[in-house]
Order: structure tokens, then sequence, then C-alpha cells
């Protein structure tokens, strides 16, 4: 069973906006000073999102021209599920003269969270054009792509972005969970690999290389990359349930199914409960394996 959800990119939307920018707003001297002090309230966020926003919407009004500050808010607001006032908020700062390049793409993820594939597609045609050689574009377009259907032209333009910049690994990933998500194991490894020979402590990459090679045979690479994953993020749970599979699936000797059986139950402690299918399957192989060691 693949768990892994990686969140790779995002987006939102409302359509329609225009994104056109007015003549960039000239800064007095007082607004200039004013900058280092937009960054420094911007290290003091709070953790708790309802806080963080109100913050954020606090500094929006005190520093209009501090760019961060939008980017910042905008990105939370996408990942709150938000994605129409993320657009709006994002529009608002290019009409003001805000810079095209660094939000064009937040725009991007903004329209691809609320499912708005085809005026994402058109912010991705704008990106590409202003900054043709900026990989995390290539990256977020093969995700619209991904979302639109177009599996060749994802697969393209996530080959884009790791030729451009091959430590960008999140497009190696990509491209390495599409190939696995049609059975193609090896290329999937390959894929993987690649992400993690420029990223070697990248959980993600490690788990989902570990699903590739547990489907090719190779058992002891597998395991290894799944104890990897562990040691990088002991309290993320989706290695713990693969790992647990892999020694249900092919045990050595009875310590083996005692090692699935820690396994399952740490994964159990550590799943979010939204996780419902992936909890009641572990709690399943739990009593199984009980029932076997007793």
């Amino acid at each position: 069973m693949r768990l892994l959800f990686t969140l790779v990119l995002v987006a939102c939307g409302a359509s329609g906006t225009s994104v056109v920018p007015r003549s960039p707003v000239s800064r007095t001297p007082e607004e200039q000073a004013a900058m280092p002090t937009c960054q420094g309230e911007l290290a003091t966020l709070a953790e708790s999102p309802p806080e963080r926003e109100a913050q954020l919407r606090r500094l929006r009004r005190s520093f209009a021209e501090c760019d961060a500050v939008v980017v910042t808010l905008a990105t939370l607001l996408t990942e709150l599920r938000r994605p129409d006032e993320a657009i709006a908020l994002l529009a608002e700062r290019l009409r003001e003269g805000g810079e095209r390049a660094r939000f064009l793409p937040l725009l991007i993820d903004a329209h691809l969270r609320a499912g708005e594939n085809e005026q994402a597609e058109l912010v991705c045609q704008q990106a590409l054009h202003q900054e043709p050689n900026r990989a995390s574009t290539w990256n977020r377009c093969g995700l619209v792509d991904l979302a639109a259907g177009r599996i060749a032209i994802a697969l393209q333009r996530f080959e884009r972005a790791y030729t451009l910049d091959p430590e960008f690994v999140d497009a190696w990933i990509n491209h390495g969970q599409v190939a696995l998500d049609h059975r193609d194991f090896e290329e999937a490894e390959r894929l993987f690999a690649a992400a993690i020979e420029h990223q070697p402590d990248r959980y993600d990459a490690l788990v989902e290389r570990g699903i590739a090679l547990r489907a090719l045979g190779r058992l002891d690479e597998a395991r290894f990359s799944y104890e990897r994953a562990i040691s990088i993020a002991p309290s993320r749970p989706e290695a713990h349930y693969d790992l647990g599979l892999l020694y249900v699936e092919a045990p050595r000797d009875r310590m083996d199914l005692t090692r699935a059986l820690g396994h399952f139950q740490r994964f159990l402690e550590l799943a979010p409960r939204e996780l419902r299918a992936a909890r009641d399957a572990a709690r399943a192989q739990v009593e199984r394996l009980q029932a076997t060691l007793r």
C-alpha cells in the first residue's frame, strides 16, 4: 500500500483576475527605512495559523511595499485552502507594481489548489516566458499538466526542471511518482535514486524508492531505504507502514514478524486519524501478527 502523499506544490484561483501591473510605486526614504523592520517582524510570526494570519494582515497594512509579507500571507492562505483570497491578494500586489517573477509562481500554486487548471496554465505560460530557466516554475507547471491529465507534457516539464537544475529534487520526485503510479518500477527507482544523490536526507524520496525497490524484489535495499527514512524523520508514519509490509511479505525468521508488529504499532501511534483506511489496514496487521506470535 502506498501511503506517502507528497505535496510538492499547491494552487488556487479566482477566475478572471487581472494581474496586469500598474506603474511601480516609488518608495519614500521612510518606507525604505521601514523595510528591515518588516523583515524583522516576519521572523517573529506565531506558530498558530490564525495568529500568524492576523499578524501578516497587520503587517500588510503597515508595510504595503513589503513583498515578503504578501508572499508569506499568500502561501499561508493557499495552505489553508483559501486560494481565492490568495489570488486576490497577489493580484492586488501585482497591480501595485509587485515583482511579477516573485508572485506568478504563487498564482500558479493558488489556481492549482482551487482546481482552476486553465487559469493555472495561463499563468504558467506568463511565468515561463518571463523566466524560462527557472526550474521551480517548470516543476510547478508540470503539476498543472498532471492535474489536467496531460501526463506526457508533465513529464517533459519535470525533466526540463531537473535538467536546468539537478539540485531541484522536487522535479525528480514528481517524475518518479508518475513512474511509480504507472508501475514502471525501474524508472521510478532511477529517478528517486537521483533525487537522493542530490539530497541524501530527503525523506519522501527514500520512502518512495523503498516502494520501487520492494516491487523489484530488491528487499535488502528497500529495507535500508526505509530504515534511513525513519532515522531522518522518526515521527513520520509512512516508512513504518511500508517497512512493516516488507517484513510481513518476506519474513526471514520469526524476529522479522516481531519487527513488523512494532512498525505497524508505531504507525498507528504516529498516523493522523484522517488516514482512516491505512489505520484500519495497520490495525488488521497488528491483530494478525499478535495472533501468529502468541
